[in-house]
């Protein structure tokens, strides 16, 4: 089996199971899995490639009888209500998909989890299982897909994950891990996301990944000292299309070769120190459909080319207490757009007129901080035309 294509974002990236699957069933009703008819029918079978029941209210543990489904490659208990510990017997099975995301499944992993040579894809998110981040998971080669997130995973990225040479989504987002992130993790160069969003990961990245131009989703949000760099790299990645980079200690400069990201559609900078003004070049940006800049450092005006991005639906430029100026005319051409953050800025001048031909937008935010009564704000009245949106 060759590499299977995934999505085009991590949320959504088409699973290895779904594409896998020739026997699949839900469980109705409470129960053991071995209870299950799905299961049943699959333990009789003789040629059951996959079994898929999720979304389901069973109860227990996985039986010592999965070993008897010799031909099983991808076993999904997505939401299932299985709990405790895998069985060692997994091990013994050739399983190219293995979900177990939203399960009450356990730590300790067994040993023998990492014997499957053949493992594409390993979900074990929103799950309890706790412990120091298994150095041993580099020994699974085949994997694609490895998301760890939101569980209680401790300790350091293992410098072995280098040999995981075929990985493209890696998510250890709402972890406890810690520490810096190892130079060999430019190993992976079919890598395409990696989510490292509320962790103790501190920056940053290593030089080594600034060659990783497969990439496409990058979640470094809530996390330590990112550092300037950041940046520079994301504009070397061609293929760029979501940044999460939320408070997480960016400074310097916002480079103006990040309008040359002809793919991105999400831009999320909130809470970082940047110096100076923000490039006219983000106005390049076609495909942009967010652009969050909430609580920043950053004394700078509106862009009027901000006005071209006619895919945008979401601009916050508020908490900016720098942020000064008159609001472009411009802004009024982003037909697309839902939400217009601008409150608590030092903006001034009246509201344009051309706000009233944005007729889907649901939310505008206008105003000054508080804590500047004396300070130049916007003036004058509502242009009679808002009043005329529908959305």
């Amino acid at each position: 089996l060759g590499p299977t294509p995934l999505g085009p974002a991590m949320g959504g990236s088409r699973s290895l199971v779904a594409a896998l699957v020739l026997f699949a069933g839900r469980a109705a009703s409470g129960g053991q899995l071995e209870d299950d008819s799905t299961y049943t029918s699959c333990l009789t079978s003789n040629n059951c490639t996959s079994l898929s029941i999720t979304n389901a209210d069973l109860t227990g543990t996985l039986p010592e009888s999965l070993s008897q489904l010799s031909s099983l490659t991808a076993l999904e208990l997505h939401l299932s209500g299985v709990s405790g510990l895998l069985p060692t017997e997994i091990g013994i099975l050739t399983l190219i998909a293995l979900d177990l995301a939203g399960t009450g499944v356990k730590s300790p992993l067994p040993t023998q989890l990492y014997s499957l040579g053949h493992l594409v894809e390993l979900r074990l998110n929103e799950t309890d299982i706790a412990g120091t981040l298994p150095s041993e998971l580099s020994r699974l080669t085949a994997l694609q897909v490895l998301d760890l997130s939101d569980t209680r995973f401790s300790g350091s990225l293992p410098p072995e994950f280098s040999s995981l040479t075929l990985l493209r989504i890696f998510d250890v987002s709402q972890t406890s891990i810690t520490g810096s992130i190892p130079s060999t993790l430019g190993a992976l160069t079919l890598l395409e996301v990696l989510r490292l969003d509320s962790t103790s990961v501190v920056g940053p990245l290593p030089a080594s990944m600034s060659v990783l131009t497969s990439m496409r989703e990058l979640g470094f949000s809530y996390t330590s000292s990112a550092g300037f760099q950041l940046l520079g790299y994301l504009a070397g990645w061609p293929q760029m299309e979501v940044a999460d980079l939320a408070s997480c200690g960016l400074t310097g400069f916002i480079p103006s070769e990040l309008g040359q990201l002809v793919s991105l559609r999400k831009l999320v900078l909130d809470g970082n120190s940047f110096a100076q003004q923000l490039p006219s070049e983000l106005g390049s940006l076609g495909a942009l459909t967010e652009l969050s800049l909430s609580s920043v450092s950053l004394s700078s005006t509106i862009p009027p080319q901000l006005g071209q991005l006619s895919a945008l639906e979401y601009l916050r430029l508020d908490v900016i207490t720098s942020l000064t100026g008159r609001i472009p005319q411009e802004l009024g051409d982003l037909h697309a757009l839902r939400q217009l953050r601008l409150e608590e800025t030092l903006l001034t001048g009246s509201i344009p007129s051309t706000f009233g031909t944005l007729s889907l937008l649901e939310e505008l935010h206008l105003g000054s901080p508080s804590t500047t009564a004396n300070s130049p704000r916007l003036s004058g009245s509502l242009p009679s035309v808002i009043g005329q949106l529908t959305a």
